[in-house]
């Protein structure tokens, strides 16, 4: 009579296998370990062989992760980066496609490592990596994508504009006590602003306001005279502003010259001004004739310039010229003082 030949699995839960073609199959995504045997029974029923067992083990189907690092994140432009994967899952020798996220992607690399100098403020890199074919990977994961590692990428700080008050002019004639503010225009790839100021200018805030970066300031009775100044540094290094000199004092003091009496037909004058105390700049004083419409010699900015008499002045007309200090910070008033130009015959 004919016999039986029967292929089993012992572990139907990890692998199954067809009789009588002996096809296994593995059904566990876990993985795991069965034996397989091959028996044949006589037509009778009575004598039963059966194969030694052949073990199977199933392996896992694994889901491949990637992560990577970078040398440095916050670099001068031009400095080299590498960046550098770390697998799990990723077999004994897994590929890497490097990008640049954009619109789109760009593929920048397929090295193990990518090295580059070339990176721009605000690029984002990652890696996508496919595992090696001694690993088992599920097949909705066959590759793993990194997360992205955006870069901060500096410049050497721009040169530093004028010291101001917010866009202002800064008080530059200070009559203690008083408190000032200074600033300068705000760097867009500054980290540090590190500001000096003569002894008794006390610091009491430092902050960013409207594009500027600022110092507000408490000029006490010991202060004295010298310079504001800031620096603005980051990784590539530092930019130094203008000094802004600063006068303190007690008192303003100016003085429009002698009365002069000139001859009709003359054209202009010799101006012989005079400023003191803490006024020391022309940044802190002006001339005005009291809308007679003369006109002075550089805009006014020269103590000893000429003034240009206004035209159709008869003998007997006067013209009066003023020089009057601008508002100092602190406790000193305005000061102003007058001489008469005179027309004579």
């Amino acid at each position: 009579t004919t016999g039986t030949k029967v292929w089993s699995s012992s572990n139907p839960g990890i692998a199954t296998i067809d009789s009588p073609t002996g096809i296994v199959t593995p059904v566990n995504a876990a993985g795991g370990t069965t034996d397989i045997t091959y028996t044949v029974t006589d037509g009778l029923g009575c004598t039963s062989l059966a194969s030694a067992p052949y073990t199977i083990t199933v392996n896992p189907l694994l889901t491949p992760a990637v992560s990577i690092s970078a040398s440095a994140t916050e670099i001068c432009a031009g400095t080299s980066v590498t960046f550098t994967p770390t697998p799990s899952n990723g077999g004994s020798s897994p590929t890497y496609a490097w990008y640049l996220v954009g619109s789109p992607d760009v593929l920048v690399g397929t090295n193990t490592t990518y090295v580059t100098s070339g990176l721009n403020d605000g690029d984002e890199v990652y890696v996508v990596m496919t595992p090696s074919g001694d690993v088992c990977t599920n097949p909705a994961t066959p590759t793993a994508t990194s997360s992205g590692i955006t870069m901060s990428v500096y410049n050497p700080p721009l040169p530093l504009g004028p010291i101001t008050d917010e866009g202002n002019q800064p008080a530059i004639s200070i009559c203690p006590v008083a408190n000032v503010t200074y600033s300068v225009p705000y760097v867009d790839n500054g980290l540090t602003y590190n500001w000096s100021v003569p002894t008794g200018f006390n610091i009491t805030s430092q902050y960013n306001s409207g594009g500027f970066n600022s110092i507000d300031v408490n000029v006490t009775p010991a202060a004295v005279s010298g310079n504001i100044q800031v620096t603005v540094t980051n990784l590539c290094g530092t930019a130094v502003s203008i000094a802004e000199s600063v006068s303190v004092g007690s008192f303003a003091y100016a003085n429009a010259g002698p009365e002069q009496n000139v001859c009709s037909g003359t054209n202009e004058i010799d101006l012989a001004g005079e400023i003191g105390g803490v006024i020391t700049s022309n940044k802190q004083w002006d001339w005005s004739d009291n809308g007679a419409g003369g006109n002075f010699s550089n805009v006014g900015n020269n103590l000893t310039g000429t003034y240009t008499l206004p035209n159709g002045l008869n003998p007997g007309d006067t013209v009066i010229i003023t020089i009057t200090t601008t508002a100092t910070a602190g406790l000193c008033n305005v000061q102003n003082d007058s001489m008469t130009i005179t027309i004579l015959d």
